[in-house]
This record gives structure tokens, C-alpha cells and sequence, in this order.
């Protein structure tokens, strides 16, 4: 998103997936996107129309968002690298 409003300096951004797409659709609300409405889009895939959810995020909403201190990935909260999981134990979930 930071290329599309910072580089190219688009007012807005659009997207859309399937409607039976949830995890596209969680991954783009996170973002930020709203929704916008749903449609039929032609599928080169499936070689016929299926229905989209479509989506919006204007330039406004990106600055505020942006203003939330940003995110990086592999750090806590203070700053400090996560420890190393156990040899054999997933991922934790953050507390």
C-alpha cells in the first residue's frame, strides 16, 4: 500500500475476490479496505462470471492508519527480539 499512495500517488485504491474467498476477504479488511459492494467479474479460471466483493481504500484512511506506530515483524512491543521457540514447539501466539 506504502508504494501505491507514497511512489505512484493514487487517491485511491481498489480490490476484490471472491465472495467465497473469507481468508482474501479478512486479509484485506485488515488492511484497511472497506467494502464497497459486491459484482460479477469474468474468470479466466473457471471460464465464466462469479460473484466479488469489492473494496476501497481511499488516501485519507491510509495517512491515519499509517499514523499508528508501525509494525515489525520479529519484535515485542519494546523493541526486543522474540526468543527462540523450543526445538519441536509451533509458533507462539503473542500475548
Amino acid at each position: 500500500m506504502d508504494f501505491a499512495f507514497e511512489v505512484h500517488r493514487h487517491a485511491r485504491v481498489n480490490v476484490s475476490c471472491r465472495v467465497t474467498n473469507g481468508a482474501s476477504r479478512r486479509v484485506i479488511e485488515k488492511c484497511g479496505f472497506q467494502f464497497t459492494g459486491q459484482d460479477l467479474s469474468p474468470s479466466a479460471y473457471f471460464r465464466t462470471v462469479v460473484a466479488i466483493d469489492r473494496f476501497s481504500l481511499d488516501r485519507r484512511t491510509w495517512e491515519s492508519l499509517r499514523r499508528w506506530q508501525p509494525v515489525r515483524i520479529g519484535e515485542d512491543r519494546d523493541g526486543a527480539p522474540p526468543p527462540d521457540p523450543e526445538p519441536g514447539v509451533g509458533l507462539r501466539a503473542a500475548s
